[in-house]
């Protein structure tokens, strides 16, 4: 007896090429087909169609009679795109909801109860869509912008270098008038010429090289839709994956056209030594002023409230246990953290939420604190061994060379070639290195008390060093030539990780206060930083590109992150 739809194929149906249906012929039935799915791109016999015509998923596909249907199933161009997340897996599915294509972990995992289709089911005439039209308008808006920001960036390297010339003159035509025992103040005078004009050079060409390397990233997308013109799932995953990345350089774009600031000064000599050696007053000044293109002032951070946003795991695999005790930012996308618990040096990318490097020094031993000297060096300390690592960030992490110092080195900090380290052995001690170890500098605490120098960081400008103590719970000043100035802030709880905001704030953890406070830069005042959720801080990060602030406890598994408007 025949079954409706399911007959065995006739030899006739053979002799003469006749299709089969194909999800039959997966379940080892030969069954004649009676029409083709266009969508699909399958051939069905008459019962397979009446169910794929009755699912929501695939009742609108367009289906050919068995007298249209091709003789042979339409070549297709299979989607290779791997998962970001998944990296054994290929992107096939899309889900409508969230706009967003994925691999088939990425839909059972983040998209259970959302419609997902496959996306050779949604692509259909995409080569023709107005996304993409979208997608290459808003390239094409972004290079546009590149350019523009290019060629202020360049416009302020000329006006940086016409101003450095100036002054030089200036100073020179007017030291010319003077004694010998000038001699002195003009060279301190000039490299603070030097210093400056450096720095807005290094500005300019760091801004530079992220215009390139935005410009760069775009140009990749932009090869990839023109190569996937004709390969319309490739294209569609290429622009789903460009459109949310594009929004990200355009945010970055924006910052950029935000800071790029260059410091425009003037020599004014002095009125006294123009009466020569009589008064012996200063050579003169340099009268800076910062010359921004920002249309709005961005608001300092004592102006700023912090809003919990998420956490981040910070366990490696298989890690029962961990104590952040420093962090340090790579760049926009990644934190290197020290993790004295699990005794390494790990990489945290804060998109994927996750571990992607981790270093452990042989023998195992616990770093405390990490510093960025470059865009592809780091420095921490391991107290125990009494060694600064230098380790190389730029494609997961490996080690570069050592430095011997003493025991029990904990804070560190690098600016414009010097490294500053605290040590918390008896008597305390904070150092100023050069890169080769050799002592500059050396500020000593009293002997008659005991400290614990935790933490450091220099000052903006280099010419000072703030030190947080928790035995005496309070912040000091010691300047760079190894003389301690003052304490800035008493009365604190626990201070532990500091960090410095470009205004000069010092934002401190108050580890056994479960807060922050903040050390206003012109008057000394301390003010507090009201944190939620936070407990028994110990180290702090904060990316001033994007108002976020990062905030390490003891003893915990994660890194709490907060929004700062």
């Amino acid at each position: 007896m025949e079954v409706s739809g399911r007959r065995e194929t006739s030899r006739n149906d053979r002799d003469h090429g006749g299709q089969l249906c194909q999800p039959c012929r997966g379940e080892g039935d030969e069954v004649p087909a009676e029409g083709y799915c266009e969508n699909c791109n399958e051939y069905f016999c008459s019962s397979c169609l009446k169910v794929h015509r009755k699912m929501a998923v695939t009742k609108n596909h367009v289906i050919k009679s068995k007298d249209e249907m091709p003789t042979s199933p339409v070549k297709t161009d299979p989607c290779v795109q791997p998962c970001d997340i998944h990296k054994s897996e290929t992107v096939k599915y899309y889900c409508h909801q969230h706009d967003s294509v994925g691999c088939g972990d990425c839909m059972v995992i983040d998209h259970k109860t959302c419609k997902v289709e496959l996306v050779s089911h949604v692509s259909g005439n995409y080569g023709n869509s107005g996304e993409i039209k979208m997608i290459k308008e808003s390239i094409e808006e972004i290079e546009r912008r590149i350019n523009l920001v290019r060629q202020e960036m360049k416009g302020n390297l000329k006006t940086a270098a016409d101003m450095k010339a100036k002054i030089v003159d200036e100073i020179r035509h007017f030291r010319k008038e003077l004694n010998a025992y000038l001699d002195q103040t003009e060279a301190e005078l000039l490299s603070e010429v030097e210093q400056l004009n450096a720095n807005d050079v290094d500005v300019q060409k760091d801004l530079l090289k992220e215009c390139d390397s935005i410009e760069s990233e775009v140009k990749v997308f932009q090869e990839k839709i023109d190569q996937h013109e004709d390969k319309i799932n490739q294209l569609f995953v290429t622009v789903k994956l460009a459109k949310k990345r594009l929004e990200t350089y355009q945010e970055s774009v924006k910052s950029l056209s935000s800071v790029k600031r260059i410091n425009s000064y003037s020599f004014e000599p002095s009125e006294d030594l123009k009466a020569l050696q009589v008064s012996q007053s200063p050579f003169g000044a340099l009268s800076v002023a910062t010359k921004t293109c920002t249309v709005k002032k961005k608001k300092t951070i004592a102006d700023m409230k912090a809003h919990f946003l998420r956490e981040l795991n910070v366990r490696a695999e298989n890690e029962s246990k961990c104590l952040i005790t420093g962090m340090a930012i790579i760049s926009s996308g990644e934190i290197l953290l020290a993790d004295f618990s699990s005794k390494s040096l790990k990489v945290l990318n804060i998109q994927e939420n996750k571990i992607v490097s981790r270093y452990m020094y042989s023998p195992p031993v616990a770093p405390w604190d990490v510093t960025i000297i470059n865009a592809d060096e780091s420095a921490l300390t391991l107290p125990v061994v009494g060694k600064i690592l230098f380790m190389n960030t730029t494609e997961g992490l490996s080690e570069s060379h050592t430095l011997d110092v003493k025991p029990w080195c904990k804070g560190i900090d690098y600016h414009n070639g010097k490294i500053a380290v605290s040590y918390t052995s008896y008597p305390a001690v904070v150092e100023v290195l050069n890169m080769e170890g050799e002592i500059l500098h050396h500020s000593d605490f009293p002997t008659n008390r005991s400290y614990f120098p935790g933490y450091l960081c220099f000052s903006k400008d280099g010419k000072s060093i703030f030190v947080s103590d928790e035995t005496h719970n309070t912040v000091q000043e010691h300047s760079a030539e190894g003389q301690l100035k003052t304490k800035i802030a008493e009365n604190l709880k626990g201070p532990s990780g500091l960090v410095v905001t470009r205004d000069g704030t010092i934002v401190v953890c108050d580890h056994d206060g479960d807060t922050l406070s903040m050390i206003v830069p012109t008057t000394r005042k301390v003010i507090p930083l009201f944190v939620k959720h936070v407990n028994k801080p110990r180290s702090v990060l904060i990316c001033e590109e994007s108002n976020q602030m990062y905030i390490s406890e003891y003893n915990n598994k994660c890194i709490k992150v907060f929004d700062l408007k």
